[in-house]
């Protein structure tokens, strides 16, 4: 069973005090957000230590973000990109104001400041060229992260095009998998049929001697 989403009122009070002084926004994430996005951010060190040093500056937050037990150091050792640990983490993140708040502050040095600018400008139309001079996930990243909320409408399709794009990646890797087992097989099947070719020959030189 999951470690449960501390509930206890003052913890969760003074973390978001702390963090209403600071970058952080006091919003949930969007619904459809995929957990994979999430996944793949934390899977990152500089995400984790930047998350580090927000918990060891903003008290209580370390109880909202990390799974119980867990200390805020854990983040940056080996262990602290365990898939149970960033499956914990992603689960906070997507239900708490705070612990989100806490992950939009720390994705954003990750974005270059031309994506935030390329966001003012977004349309559906003009997708493709953004993406073609910025990749999919820095924008959503940057939709999302932004201190003022985007337009209506330009994270859901930000995420749509993420999720497409992850598809056909998922889909290519497949393919690509598949040709190599393939290319194995027919490999082996060389081998095999070069060892069948020379026991013949011996068998062959055996009988005419």
């Amino acid at each position: 069973m999951s470690d449960p989403i501390p509930k206890d009122g003052g913890t969760e009070a003074a973390a978001s005090e702390g963090i209403a002084d600071g970058p952080l926004l006091d919003r949930l994430p969007p619904e459809d957000l995929p957990e994979e996005l999430l996944l793949r951010r934390l899977g990152r060190l500089d995400t984790r230590r930047a998350l580090a040093e927000l918990c060891r500056n903003l008290p209580g937050l370390d109880e909202v973000l990390l799974p119980r037990g867990i200390q805020a150091d854990a983040l940056t050792r080996k262990s602290g990109g365990s898939a149970r640990l960033l499956q914990g983490m992603a689960r906070r993140i997507s239900d708490n104001a705070a612990a989100w708040g806490a992950f939009r502050t720390a994705i954003q040095d990750q974005i270059p400041p031309e994506t935030f600018t390329a966001l003012e400008g977004f349309s559906p139309e003009n997708l493709e060229e953004l993406q073609r001079a910025h990749t999919t996930e820095g924008l959503l990243l940057a939709a999302l992260s932004t201190e003022e909320e985007p337009e209506e409408g330009v994270v859901e399709a930000l995420v749509d095009a993420w999720r497409a794009e992850r598809g056909e990646a998922e889909k290519r890797a497949s393919e690509d998998a598949h040709v190599r087992e393939l290319e194995s097989e027919l490999e082996r099947l060389k081998q095999d049929n070069e060892r069948l070719s020379f026991g013949a020959r011996a068998a062959r030189e055996r009988a005419s001697a």
